[in-house]
């Protein structure tokens, strides 16, 4: 039995599913951690534009949306900055 909790309501959803959809949910969820940790380790993070970029902080500045945004080497992990800014 799967229990969801909204803290705003709140509200209290119950759903009976099958244990193979909760098994491929987990694999999924922990896919997702791995490649988070992958990306946090080696301070590579691509684009993955989808339905929840109009509501992201990093919009204005992700190379996704603004090609001429250039993002450091990994070693000099920092914030992204403008293609040819600071150049001179």
């Amino acid at each position: 039995r799967l229990r969801l909790l909204y803290l705003q309501g709140p509200e209290l959803l119950e759903e009976d599913v099958e244990a193979g959809v909760v098994a491929a949910t987990e694999e999924e969820v922990l896919g997702l951690c791995r490649d988070i940790s992958r990306a946090a380790a080696t301070h590579v993070f691509e684009p993955a534009p989808g339905p929840l970029c109009d509501w992201c902080a990093f919009k204005d500045t992700c190379p996704a949306f603004h090609p001429q945004v250039e993002l450091p080497p990994p070693a000099l992990a920092g914030p992204p900055r403008r293609a040819g800014a600071g150049r001179g």
